[in-house]
């Protein structure tokens, strides 16, 4: 892909560590320029004039967004916009986006298996295992508690909230 004046390729910007899956597919089709950070000091003259978007989990600052003057997109590959300047990026004309729904099955898993974790005191038993405890100590004692006939309350019925609650419900 060449930019609007048609010599130029249109170049995609990915700062730091990246999904190579994602990073195979953006070098298909744009020219891919890969820098160790976000950090304005590594841009090139060259990026300045062929970077028109950025795809990056890092934070992208203002005076990154500045470094690069013909920036038309940052795809931040997170839930929030917390570590993009949004705001400056708008005032630019830059568009942000970002992937909402990226780690709502896998944070729904996680808040599942730590309340299994903490009602079964695995971490412990699995210390015990570890330190050797059971060959002096005989068996560790199991747990007294269990999820069965309980109740889970859930602070907040978002996305999480509602898939932990489908988990629950079974």
């Amino acid at each position: 892909m060449t930019s609007a004046g048609g010599n130029l390729p249109v170049a995609i910007l990915v700062p730091a560590d990246f999904n190579d899956h994602a990073v195979g597919r953006i070098d298909k089709v744009f020219k891919l320029v890969r820098i160790e950070r976000a950090d304005p000091a590594l841009v090139t003259d060259e990026m300045r004039a062929t970077v028109r978007g950025i795809a990056s989990y890092a934070g992208i600052s203002a005076a990154m967004v500045d470094a690069l003057p013909n920036l038309e997109i940052i795809a931040s590959f997170g839930v929030g916009y917390d570590s993009v300047d949004a705001n400056h990026a708008a005032k630019r004309g830059v568009m942000v986006t970002n992937t909402p729904d990226v780690l709502t099955e896998e944070v729904a898993d996680t808040a599942i298996g730590l309340l299994i974790n903490t009602v079964r005191e695995l971490y412990a038993a699995e210390k015990w295992l570890r330190d050797g405890d059971w060959v002096e100590k005989g068996n560790y004692r199991l747990s007294r508690l269990t999820l069965r006939g309980r109740s889970v309350g859930i602070f907040g019925m978002g996305r999480i909230g509602r898939a932990v609650a489908r988990r629950l419900e079974a």
